[in-house]
């Protein structure tokens, strides 16, 4: 519950029903995310935490699934947290993956 709670105190995610943090692992080709929310809650909010060491270096975000840092996806810093601008909308799919070749290691936090 700390973890969550850490998030909710910077102010980034609000939520009143439940909030769920999911472990996400990504090698070369971009992870599609799947909510993990109880069936029947509406997501409010969305966020992902870098918890990759060093040498894996920036994970990005993308709506389109092509893995490649640049117009068509957000980095996401090691050791930030990054707010993502989409709610429940289930035609819009969330990928994560990797700029280096590495493994990244993502906190993802959702709120209903």
């Amino acid at each position: 519950m700390g973890e969550i709670a850490k998030y909710l105190r910077l102010g980034i995610l609000n939520a009143d029903k439940e909030a769920v943090v999911t472990a996400v692992t990504t090698y070369g080709d971009p992870a599609e995310f799947s909510s993990q929310l109880t069936s029947g809650q509406t997501r409010k909010g969305i966020g992902v935490y870098n918890n990759s060491n060093e040498d894996s270096g920036e994970a990005y975000y993308s709506f389109t699934g092509e893995a490649t840092s640049g117009s068509k996806s957000m980095p996401i810093p090691v050791g930030c947290m990054a707010n993502i601008p989409i709610a429940d909308v289930e035609a819009i799919s969330l990928h994560f993956f990797c700029g280096t070749g590495e493994i990244a290691d993502l906190r993802v936090i959702e709120v209903a």
